[in-house]
């Protein structure tokens, strides 16, 4: 089993360092002349006239407000407060800041010349190495460097060490601030042209010269001054020391050297050296940076080129080796054959060919730490640091031959898989051929061998077959109807009280000899598993398709205790050492551990280790950044102060995670309040973008993940308004209610005048009608009644005065003229037409009717009187008529009285009498049987909507009451 217990290496060389590189083609600048760090990560790179912002994928310009002259930045410091400095190399300076930018000028007290170097002492201070001098800003005025003793020009750096002290030089002279002195000193020793100052991490002072000079210490860790030494270099444009000690320097034309142990080699001259060669971008490098994660930056002619600690290491082959076959040695080393070059040993970085020649296709360590080894050119095993021949293999030797399996077991046995001849079994200086398992052409041949702690032979064939072969001959099988649903088994590991096995579809163990197929909730990245290895602790790894996997113990232990939950595999992206490597069949395995704990894997891009120390310093969530707004193509600020335009059609917000170790595997999701109700989900984009927003108050929030990690906790955040257009605004809905209700009001006027056509028209209708039957009544009903008259008058005239037949027919007389009276009255009726005056029409009527029979009549009107339509004045008219009728008929009063009140909200007529009051059948059934008098007068009341109330009075007399909500009778339609 493996025990990862390793940490950091300090010793680690160039090529084992992992490196990216960026260029023109990926739109990083060139000509880069410095590189600083602000407080929230980002890195600043300065080229030519142009400023970049770098979060580890984007190079973003930096857009200089309007009115300030670009110009050619020269020398770059980032401050704790998150500002950055920028000097300009025709003088001036700028400062960054989050709410803009500052310029400084003479009239500030800046001098002219170049900048050459920025650097913030304990104070705050800032000390600027310029053409013109030396300068300080203490937060309110550039200080000349004369305040401090410092007359000299020309100072080309500036650097302020770990004790507090201000280095600079100028003109080939060193000086130097104390913390306890308040100026200048100079220091005997001799210089030339200082392009950087660096102090290594036992506070050693160095120096990189430019021009014809060294890299070299000029001041010890004890204090001492150190006389000047060569160390054989051309000059150096940059200088820094990483967190291990090595020393980093950057050259005009070398490319870039570093020295793991500086004070050691540095008299010799030997240090490493990478350049466009080995993959720099340029071998012109300007400057160097250290970042604070430890990342070391390198800016070039070219581009740009990023060094760090890996979790994987790569192993220092000869460029071109595909196709490796690992084992791992007894004593730590590492043996690896290929395709096309001969086997080699790694031990202690020191690469020594162990002398099988090409193409190796398999390798294997048995229990006793020796390395075998399968090819063409037959069977190898080791012996010390070189393979010896065992023996050649039992078929004909040709071109395409390929020995797929090895494996030796504890009886002195091999077990030896050959493509298209099948197995074989070596022993005792013999081969046997031993037979396929099954008919099934895909089982001809294992591709995956192992032995497990009690020397059982395990064989993995494709088409899911497994097959364990005991000490004693005795064999086991193991098919899909055993459990075995994984594709080819490529791969297997013992570990404890189990043995696991890889496939092309997925994971299983056999316990107890029983198969049992692992749940992984992200089974999309557990696919073509050629590699697996427990470790002590519990862990499984497993190298596949989509990398190298990691099982916590604590999922496997759940797998093994509730075989039917879904366990989660962290899948280690974002290393470019380990790209996602194509299905690989040869050869198997793909993952082996060496003696001293570490995991070494086969990938297309060579052979590498796992430093899992590092691996676990990867994790930690990266905090996301919100970057830009921009709104139709126009930028707003995102520091929760921006009202954005009415109707925006396209809001993207920009945003970005500074994570040192894999920025381009960066995850993001994004939720806006206000609009959003979960969080959304954007992969490694870095942008959002929202249309259509309605007016109103939101917050736009992101967190961040990086490759297999957590979200990060703290989302960024920004709040922003949306102002609502005109049309969008409570004003405008209120005019709009306005103009609904105005034009609602015109309908309704519209409609009344419609109505009031459709009264006129049939009121019109309604008197032509009454002339016509007042013209038929007088015509011939009145005329035929006159001319009977006239006949019973002669009649009568006829006979004898004193017969009785004469008395009554005079009799029949006066009634049919009181009968032609009424009719003459009605006819006159239907001519008069509508009521016009109510008020003085009932007065006018109730005078006329009582006067002449000696009752006395009284009206009261009570209000204001209001016009009413005319058929509703008609027809209250008719009421009153009917009623007065009645009681001069049927009450036989003394005094009648008609009431009439009108008001704003209620109409009411009453008529009274003192007469003998209503009879009992009237005041029971509403009516006498035959008469329709009083129906009538309902039958009008109810067509006005008005209500009749015919009742007896308590002081003697009936009272009728006709009332109705005034409204009601205003807003009379014919026909209701």
């Amino acid at each position: 089993m493996l025990s990862l217990a390793f940490g950091f290496d300090a010793e680690r060389t160039l090529p084992e360092l992992d490196h990216t590189r960026w260029t023109l083609a990926d739109g990083a600048p060139g000509q880069i002349g410095a590189i600083a760090q602000t407080a929230d990560g980002y890195l600043w790179l300065a080229s030519g006239t142009s400023l970049y912002r770098f979060d580890g994928v984007r190079f973003v310009r930096y857009a200089q407000p309007s009115g300030y002259p670009a110009g050619v930045v020269s020398s770059l410091l980032g401050d704790a407060n998150g500002q950055l400095w920028v000097g300009f190399a025709l003088g001036g300076i700028a400062l960054i800041r989050p709410d803009g930018l500052r310029p400084f000028g003479p009239a500030d007290g800046l001098p002219g010349g170049i900048v050459y170097s920025l650097a913030r002492d304990r104070a705050g201070g800032i000390w600027a190495a310029t053409g013109a001098g030396l300068v300080r800003w203490d937060g309110a005025r550039w200080q000349s460097g004369a305040e401090f003793g410092f007359t000299a020009s020309n100072v080309h750096a500036v650097f302020v060490a770990r004790d507090g002290a201000v280095w600079a030089s100028a003109n080939g002279k060193l000086f130097c601030l104390s913390p306890t002195s308040k100026r200048f000193e100079p220091i005997a020793v001799a210089v030339g042209w200082i392009a950087r100052f660096a102090q290594s991490p036992d506070g050693a002072l160095w120096i990189a010269e430019r021009d014809d000079g060294s890299v070299r210490p000029i001041v010890a860790a004890d204090g001492e001054l150190i006389a000047a030494q060569s160390n054989g270099q051309s000059g150096a444009t940059g200088l820094v020391f990483d967190r291990s000690g090595a020393l980093w320097f950057s050259t005009p034309g070398d490319g870039v050297h570093r020295i793991a142990r500086p004070h050691e080699r540095l008299a010799s001259g030997s240090s490493e050296k990478y350049t466009e060669q080995d993959g720099l971008t340029a071998d012109y490098t300007t400057t160097l940076f250290e970042d604070r994660t430890g990342i070391v930056w390198i800016g070039t002619s070219a581009g740009l080129d990023r060094f760090r600690t890996s979790p994987l290491v790569r192993a220092a082959l000869p460029s071109g080796t595909y196709n490796l076959a690992l084992a791992a040695g007894g004593d730590g080393s590492i043996w690896i054959g290929s395709a096309n070059r001969p086997v080699m040993r790694l031990h202690d970085r020191t690469l020594t060919r162990a002398g099988m020649p090409p193409p190796v296709g398999v390798a294997h360590t048995d229990r006793d730490g020796v390395v075998w080894m399968g090819g063409p050119a037959g069977i190898w095993r080791s012996a010390n640091d070189k393979l010896e021949k065992v023996t050649e293999l039992p078929v004909p030797a040709s071109a395409d031959l390929r020995v797929r399996m090895l494996v030796h077991d504890s009886a002195g046995r091999l077990w030896v898989a050959i493509e298209r001849h099948g197995l074989f079994q070596y022993h005792g200086g013999k081969w046997i051929a031993l037979a396929a398992p099954t008919e099934n052409p895909l089982h001809a041949f294992p591709v995956i061998g192992s032995i497990d702690a009690q020397g059982r032979v395990w064989l993995g064939y494709r088409d899911n077959l497994l097959m364990r072969i005991d000490a004693d001959g005795a064999m086991r099988r193991w098919t899909p109807a055993e459990g075995v649903d994984i594709g080819h088994v490529t791969s297997i590991a013992h570990g404890a009280g189990r043995t696991w096995i890889g496939g092309l579809r997925g994971l299983a163990y056999v316990e107890d000899d029983r198969v049992v197929r692992v749940r992984i909730a992200n089974s999309e990245d557990v696919s073509g598993v050629h590699g697996l290895i427990e470790s002590e602790k519990g862990e499984l790894w497993a190298h596949a398709n989509a990398g190298l996997l990691r099982f916590p113990a604590a999922e496997i232990a759940r797998a093994v205790v509730a075989p039917d939950s879904a366990v989660t595999a962290r899948l280690i992206r974002g290393i470019s050492l380990l790209t996602a490597d194509p299905v690989m069949i040869r050869p198997l395995p793909t993952a082996v551990a060496d003696q001293k704990g570490r995991l070494w894997l086969s990938t297309n891009r060579g052979a590498v280790w796992l430093d899992s120390a590092q691996l676990d310093a990867t994790s930690a969530a990266p905090a996301a950044h919100l970057e830009t707004l921009v709104v139709d193509d126009v930028s707003y600020p995102i520091d929760g102060s921006a009202t954005l335009p009415p109707r925006p059609a396209r809001v993207t917000f920009g945003f970005t995670a500074l994570d040192a170790h894999a920025p381009e595997h960066v995850r993001f999701r994004y939720r806006l309040d206000g609009y959003d109700q979960n969080w959304q989900e954007t992969g490694t984009l870095r942008h959002a973008t929202y249309t259509g927003l309605a007016p109103g108050e939101y917050r736009i929030q992101v967190v961040a993940a990086n490759a297999d990690g957590p979200w990060s906790q703290v989302p960024a955040s920004a709040a922003f308004h949306v102002r609502p257009a005109f049309v969008q605004t409570k004003t405008f809905l209120a005019l709009c209610m306005a103009a609904v209700a105005l034009l609602l009001w015109a309908l309704y006027r519209i409609r009344l005048r419609i109505l009031a056509a459709r009264l006129e028209f049939a009121l019109e209708q309604r008197h032509t009608e009454r002339e016509r039957i007042a013209r038929e009544l007088h015509d011939t009903l009145l005329q035929g009644f006159y001319a009977l008259q006239l006949r019973f008058h002669s009649a009568a005239m006829a006979l004898d005065a004193s017969l009785p037949a004469r008395a009554s027919i005079e009799q029949a007389l006066d009634q049919a003229d009181e009968v032609l009276a009424e009719t003459r009255d009605r006819v006159t009726q239907l001519r008069t037409g509508s009521i016009i005056d109510l008020p003085e029409a009932l007065r006018m009527m109730g005078q006329s009717l009582f006067t002449e029979h000696g009752v006395q009549f009284g009206f009261r009107q009570e209000g204001v009187a209001s016009r009413l339509r005319p058929f509703v004045s008609e027809e209250i008219y008719l009421i009153a008529r009917e009623a007065l009728i009645n009681a001069l008929q049927h009450a036989k009063p003394q005094r009648v009285e008609v009431v009439l009140e009108q008001g704003r909200r209620k109409f009411r007529l009453i008529v009274r009498d003192d007469g003998c009051g209503l009879p009992d059948d009237i005041l029971m059934h509403g009516a006498r049987t035959g008469h329709w008098g009083i129906p009538g007068m309902h039958e009008r009341a109810r067509r006005i909507r008005a209500r009749l109330h015919i009742r007896r009075r308590a002081e003697g007399g009936s009272e009728v009451e006709l009332s109705a909500a005034a409204s009601v009778l205003a807003r009379y339609e014919p026909g209701m």
